[in-house]
């Protein structure tokens, strides 16, 4: 009994251990947090498109219209954080949104930190239980806190930042079956929570697919394959269930992308720009060398103990499959990168680097473990990747002081365009995509993406902005929540009105001015201008109308 009950204290005290890292991450999330500046300044796309989204299915209006990664795991986490925060606030759900999106933009991130941070301590405690060694499962917990650039989407509101959740369940569960009894195979059971994981990372991104691969190289048989290929399809659809509401617009979505060599469906009409190609590669090594450097020593391991007897060994058997897996997982997800180039879909891929090592881990554990220690190796390896993450701690903290700065540097801007803003008159905004002074245009954004289910929100909008409208160039007329004006509609010619311009729209303010001739042709626009700001270039201009000569009234 007594030792019976110190076993069981030992190995409590060791679980105890796995707190500690899911408890950093959550930190540095808070911490970016409490940080950062308001997102509808700078950061528009895609935190507002999933806030107004994620409200609509707080609502129970499923048919949500926002599919474009799908991202429906972070509307949920929007509609699961909206509740208890506007229960406190006096207004229904709607006018509270309205009234404070930042706050809810906010309790949704840090919902979104909570929950990967339980599963980071979930992956720990099943390694664990498996492996029966501390020093591997702590090393595989490190999986957010691996890369610096990873580390730097942990305080916003996009799928990037969700991705840890499928990849390091996946590591998890190729871990788990790396130690189980080689001749078992893959169970029924498992193949479905393979699918899970895989239905997951679809619904939070399609960028998830090339990773989808790794299980294939576990599964033996056709029947094996269909299974989970089939469970993988309707896990995708539960998990993303608003793209059978939206199925035709979303299959011609990401259509478009697989058949179209530029973004979001753009460029040519052809798969890749093979051209591009070797410039891209080069621009992703040298992004983050030790990736490509820790995928090298893989192939080579694995290979090397392919071509030896050692293959035949049941030690190796399973290793090299999950080995061959993630190898081509991450081979095709960086030369579908090179196909839609950006460093950010690059995140996911990033997020195996520390997978790559724990495999390294193992085969050099099988391979020397007459000449080590047993459990010398785990403790090497988790020292030796600490103090990468340590390293890297440095680098990631430069890159948040860059990227903070540069938010309060916005912040200061907005509050100068605001203060210069004339209350009680008109607003007509013409913006880059990405975000302004104006915390109206950012829920236009998304109130856009809201399809027909834009009617949840038109009536508060309107109230709560009711003299600001937007400038479109698919209308002749200005846009307000759904209603299309004249300026006469809105525009009172002796107070004037007030134009913001942003990044790359200055061509907007001549076609402003004249659909104001155009309704007012009594009068003459004088255009003067408040503020000008460079990097990113915007304009502030106050409008005002003088008597037009030629014309009498």
């Amino acid at each position: 009994m007594i030792k019976t009950g110190l076993l069981q204290d030992a190995l409590m005290s060791r679980r105890m251990w796995f707190g500690l890292f899911p408890m950093l991450f959550f930190g540095i999330g808070l911490a970016i947090i409490f940080h950062s500046q308001a997102f509808y300044q700078r950061t528009t796309d895609p935190e507002y498109f999933h806030l107004l989204n994620g409200i609509n299915i707080a609502l129970f209006n499923l048919a949500t219209p926002y599919t474009a990664h799908p991202g429906t795991p972070l509307q949920i986490i929007v509609a699961l954080a909206s509740w208890p925060v506007s229960v406190v606030l006096p207004g229904s759900l709607v006018q509270n949104v309205v009234d404070n999106p930042e706050l809810f933009l906010r309790s949704a991130i840090i919902l979104k930190i909570f929950i990967i941070s339980m599963v980071i301590l979930f992956a720990g405690l099943r390694i664990f239980e498996h492996t029966r060694n501390i020093w591997l499962s702590l090393l595989l917990q490190l999986l957010p806190l691996g890369n610096a650039y990873t580390l730097t989407v942990i305080g916003r509101l996009n799928p990037e930042s969700l991705m840890i959740v499928p990849v390091i369940l996946l590591s998890a569960m190729l871990i788990s079956i790396l130690y189980q009894n080689t001749n078992k195979g893959i169970s029924s059971r498992q193949i479905k929570q393979l699918a899970i994981i895989g239905g997951l990372g679809m619904a939070i991104k399609f960028s998830y697919f090339p990773f989808l691969l790794i299980p294939f190289f576990l599964l033996k048989s056709f029947k094996e394959m269909s299974r989970y290929i089939l469970f993988t399809i309707f896990f995708t659809l539960v998990f993303a269930f608003p793209i059978i509401f939206n199925f035709s617009d979303s299959f011609a979505w990401f259509g478009k992308m697989l058949v179209n060599s530029g973004q979001w469906g753009g460029g040519n009409s052809t798969f890749i720009d093979w051209s591009m190609v070797p410039e891209r590669l080069y621009l992703l090594m040298n992004f983050n060398l030790m990736f490509p450097i820790l995928l090298f020593v893989l192939g080579a391991v694995m290979l090397f103990v392919w071509l030896t007897h050692n293959a035949k060994n049941q030690d190796f058997k399973t290793l090299n499959l999950i080995s061959a897996g993630v190898l081509a997982g991450v081979v095709l997800s960086v030369f579908l990168i090179t196909k839609h180039f950006a460093y950010r879909y690059y995140i996911t891929t990033l997020f195996f680097q520390v997978v790559l090592f724990y495999l390294i881990t193992e085969y050099a554990r099988r391979l020397f473990r007459v000449r080590v220690p047993k459990n010398m190796l785990p403790v090497i390896a988790f020292t030796i990747y600490f103090t990468i993450v340590v390293w890297q701690m440095f680098d990631f903290r430069q890159k948040m002081e860059i990227t903070l700065e540069g938010q309060r540097t916005y912040a200061l801007r907005s509050d100068t365009v605001n203060i210069s803003r004339q209350e009680n008159i008109p607003l007509i905004v013409s913006s880059f995509y990405a975000g302004c002074p104006f915390p109206e245009f950012s829920l236009n954004e998304g109130y856009m993406l809201c399809g027909n289910l834009k009617s949840t929100f038109s009536e508060e909008l309107r109230k709560k902005y009711p003299l600001t409208s937007m400038y479109v160039d698919w209308s002749d007329h200005f846009y307000h929540w759904n209603l299309f004006m004249d300026a006469r509609d809105f525009v009172v010619p002796e107070q004037g009105l007030n134009v913001f311009i942003g990044q790359g729209k200055e061509p907007d303010l001549v076609v402003i001015l004249e659909r104001l001739k155009f309704s007012f042709p009594e009068y003459i626009p004088q255009v003067e201008l408040i503020q000008h700001f460079d990097h990113p270039e915007e304009y502030f201009y106050k409008i005002s109308f003088s008597d037009n000569p030629h014309i009498l009234r």
